[in-house]
């Protein structure tokens, strides 16, 4: 797959492995197994559950310095867990002299990874079930916001690009697509959520809940996909 700045990218399929008891220390192990690295830049991990309920784990890193040849790339390890057992896969880049070159900022690229992600099935997992119910996780106040301005004392100024708060009696608010302060409705239906305004008007979002390790922390994300492929990122900000 090619990207911006002359870089490309593989996905590599590896075989199934044992599962360790421990989903984050093991893909941590799987990705310094796999590319060898003599440094790195700074480490993202990511964890997230499918409608399925495969468990999902995502280590990647894209300043690695190669060991063997000191070129610079990028490179990122899934592993998905079934029972006991992992699937392996990997995404790597091609090694360059300039490690901007392989930030992984190519948003087509990252549509590809999403929709191989979501399109994954396996022989051994369960029966996919199109499930109705709502996931507690997704419970809550969600926000998607910019930076406008930091002021002379550092204070930050932000705007709200949009906000969504689900209840679990299946009502919801929504201050981008709704008109006023009323209740909306939403539905789920396997990873699809359909979002109603109180005069009628629905759009229907695939969805996707991600948590991100931040300074020991998980973050928990919301993203929601409209029908054109546009991807909006939102952070969880309390029940």
């Amino acid at each position: 797959m090619e990207c911006s700045n002359n870089s490309n990218y593989k996905i590599i399929i590896y075989n199934n492995r044992p599962f360790s008891g421990d989903l984050k220390s093991q893909v941590r192990e799987v990705w310094y197994e796999l590319f060898n690295p003599k440094t790195e830049g700074d480490i993202e991990i990511k964890k997230w559950t499918s409608p399925e309920g495969w468990e999902y784990i995502t280590f990647e890193n894209a300043g690695i310095v190669s060991k063997a040849d000191a070129t610079l790339f990028y490179g990122r390890v899934l592993l998905v867990k079934q029972g006991s057992q992992v699937s392996v896969i990997a995404l790597q880049s091609n090694h360059t002299e300039y490690a901007s070159s392989n930030d992984l900022k190519c948003i087509a690229l990252n549509r590809i990874w999403n929709k191989f992600v979501a399109s994954l099935q396996f022989k051994s997992a369960k029966v996919y079930t199109n499930s109705m119910e709502i996931p507690e996780d997704l419970l809550g106040r969600w926000e998607s916001k910019i930076t406008t301005g930091v002021s002379y004392y550092g204070s930050v100024s932000t705007k709200i690009l949009a906000a969504y708060t689900f209840r679990d009696n299946g009502y919801c608010q929504s201050k981008n697509m709704f008109d006023s302060d009323a209740d909306g409705k939403f539905s789920i239906k396997g990873n699809k959520i359909t979002i109603s305004s109180p005069s009628g008007l629905s759009e229907t979002f695939t969805y996707r809940l991600e948590s991100e390790l931040i300074y020991d922390h998980w973050n928990k994300y919301l993203y929601l996909t409209d029908k054109n492929g546009n991807e909006t990122k939102l952070r969880f900000q309390g029940d």
